[in-house]
């Protein structure tokens, strides 16, 4: 990622603004490396992802990003778990839409579908994870089990007949 020339945009714009942005460069940056130490599971929760002060204890680190939050609690394996059951739906979404040729699908799964992809993808900068999201994401997975079964309805009778003239 090209910091020093998203710094120097920032800057040109607001210089407070780009002070921010380096503050959340360096703690996300000193989190990563800290991530890095344990990558498959990560630190677990209690705060152990964070940079501490040896004498007194407090955390040095911020965490703002939903990424890296999950990153160095559930190392990889949880972040590919987190963020793979909210990019299901719209993989799910997807394949159905190029199945469902004569089919129509509700004219709502769009725009909610849409909702969720900026969720998700306002959470790489932010944790922004609310139940809602699981929510939607639960609801447009249900709504594409839904097309599935749909669609494979059309061929299963077809099988089933098969199997009641063989018995």
């Amino acid at each position: 990622m090209p910091q020093q020339w998203l710094l120097n945009q920032a800057a040109s714009i607001d210089p407070d603004r780009a002070a921010s942005l380096d503050f959340r460069f360096t703690n996300e940056n000193t989190l990563l490396d800290r991530a890095y130490e344990k990558p498959v599971f990560g630190w677990g929760s209690w705060g152990r992802n964070h940079i501490l002060d040896p004498v007194s204890g407090n955390i040095l680190t911020v965490t703002d990003g939903r990424w890296i939050i999950v990153i160095g609690v559930y190392g990889w394996v949880g972040f590919l778990a987190e963020f793979g059951l909210l990019v299901l739906p719209l993989v799910l979404l997807w394949r159905e839409a190029l199945a469902a040729r004569e089919t129509s699908i509700s004219p709502f799964i769009a725009p909610l579908s849409l909702i969720l992809a900026i969720n998700i993808a306002d959470m790489l900068p932010n944790a922004t994870l609310t139940p809602l999201t699981w929510l939607l994401a639960g609801m447009l997975v249900g709504y594409a089990e839904l097309l599935r079964d749909q669609r494979l309805k059309v061929k299963k009778p077809v099988v089933g007949m098969q199997w009641q003239s063989i018995l």
